[in-house]
């Protein structure tokens, strides 16, 4: 079976990282790469999807921190998305807001920051600001 192939900006957009960042972990070795000549070069898509696996299940890990008043085994991550990304926005660390932009769509994070009345005017409003959603935008 032949190996899924895609380009650093491909598997940027798929990580949530810039091409940038892509780069520096073919560079580094984090992330292997298939040279085709010497400005083109392919990542295989498996590689892609175990680093985000990985990221995935160290940030699942550490949501833990932001469960104190539910038992974190009982949290389904698709079931309960809208509680989970509310909670990480509000008191969330760097990397597990890293991981709700892995694990979510943006449209998604983006509806929650314009429309849910969990997160106080103050947050949401931090968070229009810092995803580059308009005053047009915000919450009714």
């Amino acid at each position: 079976m032949p190996v899924r192939l895609i380009s650093a900006p491909e598997a940027a957009e798929r990580l949530n990282v810039s091409a940038r960042t892509v780069y520096s972990w073919i560079s580094s070795g984090r992330l292997p790469s298939v040279r085709l000549s010497p400005r083109c070069t392919r990542v295989p898509v498996a590689a892609v999807e175990a680093l985000m696996n990985a990221s995935t299940a160290q940030g699942r890990a550490d949501l833990a921190s932001l469960l104190w008043d539910v038992d974190p085994d009982s949290i389904d991550e698709v079931r309960d998305a809208d509680f989970l990304i509310v909670r990480i926005l509000t008191a969330g660390r760097p990397e597990q807001v890293s991981w709700m932009f892995h694990r979510y769509p943006r449209a998604k994070i983006e509806r929650i920051v314009a429309a849910d009345k969990r997160l106080s005017e103050r947050v949401a409003g931090g968070w229009r600001n810092l995803l580059g959603l308009g005053d047009g935008e915000a919450r009714p």
